[in-house]
């Protein structure tokens, strides 16, 4: 990628850096060593002059932390640029903080669970103490007209463990976590140099966590250098990480362009392509649509939407309740054509619309799988994504069910 990319580019190329060992399985040291050993060359790709400056961070959840059979659970980095032309025609040094999207066992008993419980970010973020994980409450349905910033547990538990991991011994930026290290990096020496950008990026569940980051970062003072005006949020594909409240106050520390928004040239927006079910996710509420649940089910007509699909919207309308809106959204048409009946299946479709169409939007090409992708099967490829991971646990489960009806008639037969 040449530097005469746009700076939107830019940080989505980075944003595809923070997965480059999405499809590894190792333990999380072994995938920590491959990661750092990647990262470098795929910065130098997107320009010359972007270089790894803090991280990257490998994190496991502790039963997996050993496995060398299962995938990373959170991945993020920061890199720096010295020189990067905004939009708004300006060049100022720049970082950007870039956060994969869970790989590991996102399965549908997780997804399912953080979405049930919530915590109550605000209170989290200012109470000085952000290095205590936050406290989640269950059953989101008593908070439906709280107006009080809430987000789902799972979101603030990443949130959590984005905030205080270290990168290990001999990594850029070692020993500080994330917020430590901003708060290193030192203003400009004379006023008048150009004052230093932030963005935080990240695509489908990176793209519910990289504003939830972001939000907390401003609500826990812990920005270091970087004015607030001067951060700049850039969520590709993700599914709503909060409440109203969250939203709203979210748009307050984060102002968007004014609407209706179009394209992938915006900051402090969700990039939604009108045909990804991700971004659907979890909002039932029809006032938000097309962002809601209820949109999936007649997303890829005339495609049928598979049994494991109606059931997995299903489950998630009922663990999500009226809780979840979505972020303010800019809608791009995707270049893929619309499905037909000879299309791809429906989970292709569903796959290519939340992967690849984004690639292809904003760097004209489709995206590229990183490292270990060869070893990857399709329906390990689906299982890696809010959603299109529980509809793949539900047609496990239709599958066994349909396995021991199987057994059962053969067994009567037999009698």
């Amino acid at each position: 990628m040449s530097t005469e990319k746009n700076v939107f580019q830019q940080v989505f190329a980075l944003s595809k850096a923070s997965n480059l060992v999405y499809n590894c399985t190792g333990t999380q040291d072994d995938l920590q060593k491959k990661f750092a050993q990647a990262l470098p060359a795929a910065l130098a790709a997107i320009g010359p002059q972007w270089t790894v400056a803090w991280g990257p961070v490998i994190w496991k959840d502790i039963v997996d932390r050993d496995d060398s059979n299962t995938c990373q659970g959170n991945a993020w980095f920061i890199a720096k640029n010295e020189s990067v032309l905004f939009d708004d025609g300006k060049t100022y040094p720049t970082y950007v903080i870039a956060i994969a999207g869970t790989s590991g066992r996102y399965d549908w008993i997780l997804e399912d669970g953080i979405i049930l419980p919530v915590v109550y970010i605000e209170q989290w973020a200012t109470s000085s103490d952000i290095t205590t994980a936050p406290i989640p409450h269950m059953r989101p349905i008593l908070f439906e007209s709280d107006s009080s910033p809430l987000i789902s547990q799972g979101i603030g538990e990443a949130v959590y463990e984005l905030l205080n991991n270290a990168p290990p011994e001999g990594s850029p930026g070692y020993p500080y976590t994330l917020p430590q290290f901003l708060s290193s990096i030192k203003s400009p020496s004379s006023p008048a140099d150009p004052a230093p950008k932030l963005v935080v990026t990240g695509h489908s569940l990176g793209g519910a966590l990289s504003p939830s980051l972001a939000y907390t970062l401003v609500k826990a003072k812990a920005l270091g250098p970087f004015a607030q005006e001067n951060v700049h949020v850039y969520p590709t594909a993700g599914p709503s990480p909060g409440n109203l409240a969250f939203r709203e106050d979210f748009s307050k520390c984060f102002p968007s362009p004014a609407g209706p928004l179009t394209g992938y040239q915006h900051w402090n927006t969700n990039i939604v392509n009108k045909f990804d079910i991700v971004p659907c996710a979890y909002c039932t509420n029809p006032q938000y649509a097309p962002q809601v649940l209820a949109k999936i089910y007649t997303m890829f007509n005339p495609i049928p939407m598979p049994e494991a699909a109606s059931n997995a919207i299903g489950a998630l309308k009922w663990a999500g309740g009226s809780v979840y809106v979505p972020l303010v959204a800019s809608f791009f048409d995707s270049d893929f054509p619309l499905p037909t009946s000879d299309s791809l299946t429906w989970m292709q479709e569903a796959h290519k619309q939340h992967v690849d169409a984004y690639s292809m939007l904003i760097l004209g090409n489709e995206i590229q799988l990183g490292m270990c992708a060869s070893t990857t099967t399709e329906q390990d490829a689906w299982g890696k994504h809010p959603v299109l991971s529980r509809i793949v646990a539900e047609a496990r489960k239709l599958g066994e069910r349909d396995n021991i009806l199987t057994e059962v008639g053969n067994a009567l037969e037999d009698l």
